[in-house]
C-alpha cells in the first residue's frame, strides 16, 4: 500500500480494508473497501493490479501511437518511427505486425524482459512521400 500512497497523496489508509481477491499471471489484484469512515463512501470498491513481475506495460513506453507522416508501411520504417517517437520504447522487445496502409500493431515479445505481453497497441500513421508526383525543372 505505500507505493499507492506514494502515488495517491490524499488517501488515508487508516480508512480503508484492503483483502487479497486473487492473483493472474503478471499481477496480484487488491479490493479496497472503505472501513466506517468519515473521508470515503460506504459500499465503494476499488480493485488494484500489482505487477509482481517487474515488468511494465508497453503502455508505459509506447506512449506516442500517432507515428504521423512516414514514406513508406515497412516494418523497418514503422520500427524506425516507432523509435524515435517514444525513445524509451525498448524496440529489441516489440514485434510490429499487421502492417496495411495506414495502421500497424505493435506488442511485446513473448518472454519479454521489460514488458508484459498481454497487450496490442494500434498505431497509426499516413504513407506519404512528398516527393512524388512532382514536377522537377
Amino acid at each position: 500500500m505505500n507505493a499507492i500512497k506514494s502515488d495517491n497523496l490524499q488517501l488515508v489508509i487508516s480508512e480503508l480494508y484492503v483483502t487479497m481477491s486473487g492473483t493472474s499471471l503478471h499481477q496480484d489484484i487488491l479490493n479496497v473497501n472503505p472501513k466506517r469512515s468519515m473521508v470515503y463512501v460506504a459500499n465503494n470498491q476499488v480493485t488494484v493490479y500489482l505487477n509482481v513481475q517487474n515488468q511494465k506495460l508497453l503502455t508505459d513506453d509506447l506512449t506516442n501511437p500517432n507515428l504521423g507522416d512516414i514514406l513508406d508501411n515497412t516494418q523497418d520504417t514503422i520500427r524506425h518511427v516507432l523509435q524515435v517517437k517514444n525513445p524509451y520504447l525498448k524496440m529489441s522487445d516489440v514485434i510490429v505486425s499487421e502492417i496495411t496502409s495506414s495502421e500497424a500493431n505493435v506488442s511485446a515479445i513473448d518472454k519479454s524482459n521489460f514488458y508484459i505481453s498481454d497487450t496490442t497497441i494500434r498505431t497509426y500513421y499516413r504513407v506519404y512521400n512528398p516527393h512524388v508526383g512532382t514536377i522537377k525543372n
